[in-house]
């Protein structure tokens, strides 16, 4: 008796969109499909895509959150994509873009992390926080 392996969804802009949307809605198998595949260059490409340019929030929101999960191995050569994405003006997205910026330890990222969230809301604070930092960002 042959047992029955469910096919896997091809790696297109309509299937990814789809089982984004299906992880927004908590649906068991989309988030397993984007938490089985952490490691897929291909996925995290086609997901920057969709973050960086796709009409339907939702789609964008989960995007945001799954690159997020995604190896600073493979975030790092999307250090510039991720502070683009730092600076939307929908926190949703941008704050994944910081999580996911978190892991690179990058000094661009904390350096636009200090200017443009920080300082705006806490300015005596982020004072303080870049004297402790200069010496680390100024290398």
């Amino acid at each position: 008796m042959m047992s029955h392996t469910p096919s896997q969804p091809s790696l297109d802009s309509a299937n990814i969109r789809r089982l984004l949307f299906d992880a927004s809605r908590a649906l068991p198998d989309a988030q397993a499909y984007f938490e089985g595949r952490l490691e897929d260059v291909e996925l995290l490409k086609l997901m920057f895509e969709i973050a960086s340019a796709d009409s339907t929030g939702t789609a964008r929101l989960q995007a945001c959150y799954y690159i997020s999960q995604f190896p600073a191995t493979l975030l790092s050569d999307y250090e510039d994509d991720l502070l683009r994405l730092q600076e939307e003006e929908w926190e949703s997205l941008s704050d994944h873009a910081i999580v996911a910026l978190a892991k690179l330890c990058s000094k661009k990222s904390l350096a636009l992390l200090i200017e443009k969230r920080l300082v705006p809301k806490l300015p005596w604070e982020s004072g303080i926080l870049r004297r402790h930092l200069r010496d680390w960002l100024d290398e």
